[in-house]
């Protein structure tokens, strides 16, 4: 999951809009349908996954059309974190996958939570791109937001759930935000001096699937501002 401000610029002629919509037309069929985004049974966790794994491949095709070699190994390493979540969520037997049926039914009971923070994550993320201030702030306010929602999505989930689907639900949200979120972000904490001047109150949780389509939709606030 990409959480830091990146930018890029087109450098094919076939690269426009419609690509990158006709690659999150695979997610609508997910945000449409609580029981495939929401999945708790090997079935629906197997149709998720072919709408996800479709709509990365096709991301993943864009990228390798439209960026030049250096912007598509950051694009690699921003979204490595993601793309390992979903290969292990959809690998069959595998024990990240079972671990995540396990507590799929009380995650569902979420679900109304989730999606606002599915608009929340993204609003606070473009705010902060436009803002006024150094590279390094925004970077650090990056950091800030990141640690109060994965602290909110144990807390959510534990006000529910069971602690075991607390620990998963981080797992999720760590393991989606990729090697540099976890080094260059690991001293920032959202209940801190160093972050309270940075950002507001309210963060608000997101569960896997959410966690995993979220470097589409950036993906797809990213070319946009490139074309702005």
């Amino acid at each position: 999951m990409l959480i830091f401000p990146v930018y890029f610029v087109a450098a094919a002629p076939r690269c426009n809009d419609s690509d990158l919509k006709g690659c999150m037309e695979e997610l609508k069929v997910l945000t449409n349908n609580q029981d495939l985004a929401f999945a708790q049974t090997e079935r629906e966790l197997s149709q998720t996954c072919g709408h996800l794994q479709d709509a990365m491949q096709c991301v993943n095709n864009f990228t390798s059309r439209c960026f030049d070699d250096t912007q598509r190994e950051l694009y690699r390493t921003l979204t490595s974190g993601a793309q390992q979540l979903l290969a292990d969520l959809c690998t069959q037997g595998s024990g990240f996958r079972q671990k995540y049926l396990l507590h799929a039914s009380c995650y569902r009971n979420l679900s109304s939570e989730y999606r606002k923070c599915a608009d929340s994550y993204l609003s606070q993320q473009e705010t902060a791109k436009k803002e006024d201030m150094p590279v390094k702030d925004k970077l650090r306010k990056s950091c800030c937001l990141f640690d109060g929602y994965k602290e909110c999505t144990r807390v959510a989930v534990l006000h529910k759930c069971s602690p075991e689907a607390a620990d998963l639900g981080e797992q999720i949200v760590t393991k989606a935000g990729g090697p540099l979120v976890q080094t260059h972000c690991a001293n920032f904490k959202h209940n801190t001096p160093d972050c309270n001047f940075l950002i507001s109150s309210g963060f608000i949780s997101m569960p896997f699937p959410y966690v995993a389509i979220v470097c589409f939709l950036l993906m797809q606030l990213m070319w946009k501002s490139s074309q702005g």
